[in-house]
């Protein structure tokens, strides 16, 4: 896919081009970014994406997002009026689209998968815009030799692929994984508005409204970082990520990019001190139970366990992208014991490394996609603190450059065929988007039987199960929505499989305290309560179950007491507010119990 030489000599246009553009408001020949053919191929991007993930709709919510969104619904109802709300989680961004999502339909799941679908599909678009001007700049500053249709084939291409993954349904269906599909969208859009920097960055100093062009689209780039930051806070690495893009792709070289943006990356690399209110900092250093505290301050592992564990963590992401059946909806400590992932993951990193030294020596553009891969996934992996060592959601945006690698070397290829004859570039293309077909069609199939799956999560945890039979927490959660169904037996069955591997975990009692109060053994039910409230105060369903063993025990005025607890934390959930209210009339206070019913579900 070679020919015509790019317009510009420097990369950045021609100084009689960036004058007569001063006079203009109409862009030059130079990027290209905003072509209507450009802009068409996104919006194409953008229906395939929706097209894919419409079987979303249907699913529930699943794992963290009955604790952070239904458990927690105090924190979401207009979480604009409470600075702690906003920052519950340390991701305001996600807490304020979690509140729109409940004042405009309550906790209907189907407006917040909706939200998601919107996310991605955006960010989808976006991954197309910025492939796009990225294999601009790199025409035009002569590092790759590519027709303009073949620019806009690769676009489409990476865009493609890198969206339609089914690894993609762990941050785009997974409700409360908004924050990484967020963090994504934000994140692509600074990298556009970088490259829209650069592109007026070179205009005639004495051109003001070139000079207001780069300052409206630096202070874009440096919005987009904050709000990508605020969306998650691992996307503390984008300021490193843009410079990195800017020196490869944009720039070509390091003082290149900083005598023409130097201020615009000092500002950015500013913005990381968002992540000090946010609490990052801060959690870095703090003591931490279970998986979190991210390498410095884990529970029982050391810092260089930690970086083991991780490598093999790495190996099990490189597998999930050729072989999705691996995803899990909850990977535990446990998966990461093959020993194909430490080989995998060793090999991925020392590629990584080999490779983007190897492209830093020659200063080819290509070092850009294992950097980015690295930048994109370390904080997920070291220094920002998380729960788990190991989640699907954290390759959503490395998975771009996996997708910009494998794209880029079939163009590669199809280049060097093309320079040996003509007409074998011609079957080398053939084949190339032949195949290109088949997989982004398996992919869409495979993401639309997985979205179906989110629709059941017995399918989702059974599938936890069938892989790791003892993992704890796949036993405790099919319970609970077994129990939901009336199925008590087989939930019985899992709880006793929990137990034998930890018997105090919390929810463990509380869902076997639920069981003994459907058996009718309230004073049991009530024990193994108690025990589980010091680590679930926050659970309105186990106030709500506390309440209902206390009626049980003739004692309503105490259970209304906790049934207005389960209220305050469940506001949307009509069975508490009906018991609570029960209660209080067989206390005799039935002004009381009239007022329960009468109260707004939103307050």
């Amino acid at each position: 896919m070679s020919d015509p030489q790019p317009d510009g000599a420097d990369g950045h246009g021609s100084r009689n081009e960036m004058s007569s553009a001063c006079n203009s408001s109409r862009p030059s020949a130079g990027l290209h970014m905003h072509t209507w053919r450009g802009l068409i191929l996104a919006a194409a991007v953008w229906i395939v994406v929706l097209l894919t993930w419409r079987a979303a709709l249907k699913a529930d919510f699943v794992f963290d997002d009955v604790v952070r969104i239904m458990g927690e619904e105090r924190l979401i109802v207009a979480p604009w009026d409470s600075w702690r709300a906003m920052v519950a989680g340390q991701r305001p961004l996600v807490q304020l689209s979690l509140g729109m999502n409940h004042y405009l339909g309550g906790l209907d799941p189907r407006g917040y998968h909706a939200f998601n679908m919107l996310v991605h599909a955006t960010a989808a678009a976006m991954a197309c815009l910025v492939a796009l001007c990225c294999i601009q700049c790199l025409r035009i500053r002569k590092s790759v030799q590519m027709t303009q249709n073949a620019a806009y084939f690769c676009a489409f291409s990476i865009a493609l692929l890198w969206s339609l993954h089914p690894l993609q349904t762990a941050a785009a269906t997974y409700v409360i994984q908004r924050a990484e599909s967020m963090a994504g969208l934000f994140t692509l859009t600074a990298v556009l508005c970088l490259c829209g920097a650069a592109r007026w960055s070179h205009a005639p100093v004495a051109c003001a409204r070139q000079r207001v062009r780069v300052a409206a689209w630096g202070v874009a780039v440096v919005g987009c970082c904050l709000l990508a930051m605020a969306a998650k806070p691992t996307a503390a690495s984008t300021p490193a990520l843009l410079l990195a893009i800017d020196v490869f792709v944009v720039a070509g070289s390091f003082r290149a990019a900083l005598r023409a943006r130097w201020f615009l990356h000092a500002a950015l690399w500013a913005t990381t001190l968002v992540l000090i209110p946010l609490g990052v900092v801060r959690g870095l250093f703090a003591s931490a139970a279970g998986n979190a505290g991210a390498g410095l301050r884990v529970a029982k592992m050391t810092p260089w366990d930690y970086a083991c564990l991780q490598v093999r963590a790495v190996g099990l992401y490189m597998g999930e992208v050729v072989c999705p059946w691996l995803m899990s909806i909850d990977h535990g400590p446990e998966e990461l014991v093959a020993n194909w992932t430490v080989v995998v993951g060793a090999a991925t990193l020392t590629a990584i490394a080999v490779i983007a030294a190897f492209a830093v020596v020659r200063g080819a553009w290509w070092g850009i996609l294992p950097i980015f891969f690295a930048l994109a996934l370390a904080p997920t992996s070291s220094f920002v603190p998380l729960a788990d060592v190991a989640a699907d959601h954290r390759m959503y945006l490395p998975l771009y450059a996996v997708m910009a690698a494998a794209v880029a070397i079939s163009a590669a290829m199809c280049s060097r065929a093309r320079r040996h004859s003509v007409a074998a570039g011609t079957r080398a293309s053939v084949v190339m988007m032949a195949l290109l077909l088949i997989v982004v069609a398996a992919e869409a199939f495979a993401t639309s039987l997985r979205n179906q799956e989110y629709a059941d999560p017995l399918v989702l945890w059974g599938q936890v199960i069938e892989r790791r039979p003892t993992h704890v927490r796949a036993r405790i959660n099919r319970a609970g929505i077994l129990m939901q169904l009336g199925r008590d037996d087989e939930a019985q069955a899992d709880l006793d499989v929990a137990a034998e591997w930890r018997p105090q975990d919390p929810l463990l009692r509380l869902h076997w305290g639920i069981l003994e109060l459907h058996r009718g053994h309230a004073a049991a039910a009530l024990e193994l309560f108690t025990l589980a409230a010091p680590s679930l105060r926050h659970s309105a369903t186990l106030h709500g179950a506390t309440g209902e063993a206390l009626r049980v025990l003739g004692q309503p005025c105490v259970a209304a007491e906790s049934f207005q607890r389960a209220v305050e934390l469940s506001p949307s959930e009509p069975r508490w507010r009906i018991l609570q209210a029960s209660s209080r009339a067989e206390c005799g206070d039935n002004d009381a119990a009239a007022g329960s019913l009468s109260e707004s579900p939103r307050q």
